[in-house]
């Protein structure tokens, strides 16, 4: 199976990722290709920790700076499409921002999951949303067992 990792940002939510991560890989029932689709600015620190079977760096700019924007939307669609021949079988985006949403959706994948609780309309772009125990947002981290939320949706979709 080859899934899609996407948690873009910041470095405190990619290191929460790992555990999941780590687990869904150590009890997956079938082989797992893993791609994670982080910052540019973490892309070092990712290949470092040695989860991902593939790392692909994504430009954050592209969102941020409105002058080069025909760079920028090349640069994006670049991107997706170098995604789209993956062929993904499915994508979780553990950030739930329209950013990190749209971009499976773009690229053809057909299992999108995420958070029931997502942010800027991420849930339009998602098809199965793993329901939340808590109150709190799922991915912003900022209680202590951030990584037990990832693993719940992880374990949820590809180990049951």
């Amino acid at each position: 199976m080859k899934v899609l990792v996407v948690k873009l940002s910041s470095l405190g939510d990619i290191v929460n990722t790992v555990p999941a991560l780590l687990y869904l890989k150590d009890n997956a029932k079938e082989h797992i290709e893993l791609h994670w689709l982080v910052n540019d600015s973490f892309l070092s620190f990712v290949e470092a920790v040695s989860i991902a079977d593939k790392v692909i760096g994504f430009n954050r700019q592209c969102w941020n700076r409105p002058l080069n924007i025909v760079k920028n939307l090349k640069n994006f669609f670049r991107l997706i499409k170098e995604l789209r021949k993956e062929k993904y079988d499915i994508a979780i985006d553990l950030q739930c921002l329209f950013r990190s949403s749209i971009i499976p959706f773009l690229s053809g994948v057909k299992r999108r999951a995420g958070f029931d609780r997502t942010r800027e309309g991420a849930h339009f772009f998602l098809n199965e949303l793993a329901q939340t125990k808590n109150k709190h947002y799922p991915v912003s981290y900022t209680h202590l067992r951030a990584h037990e939320t990832s693993l719940h949706l992880v374990c949820r979709l590809l180990l049951e």
